[in-house]
């Protein structure tokens, strides 16, 4: 049976998954990199989109405009 890939993961998830340390995935998201989403505003709860970090990592270019089109 084919298991569904996940659309977001939680930053704390990130380095288990991809090898992405926590500090170098906010670091990213500082430069513009990689966009961190909330749940709500003011919420604590943040999540990654999957196919971001998997664009990143393949060198696809995902940022600025690129961010919510995929």
């Amino acid at each position: 049976m084919k298991q569904n890939k996940p659309l977001y993961i939680r930053p704390s998830a990130v380095q288990a998954v991809f090898g992405i340390s926590r500090s170098t995935l906010y670091r990213m998201a500082k430069e513009g990199t990689i966009k961190i989403y909330k749940r709500a505003p003011g919420s604590s709860a943040s999540f990654v989109k999957v196919a971001d970090l998997e664009a990143c990592i393949t060198g696809e270019d995902r940022t600025a405009s690129g961010f919510g089109q995929g």
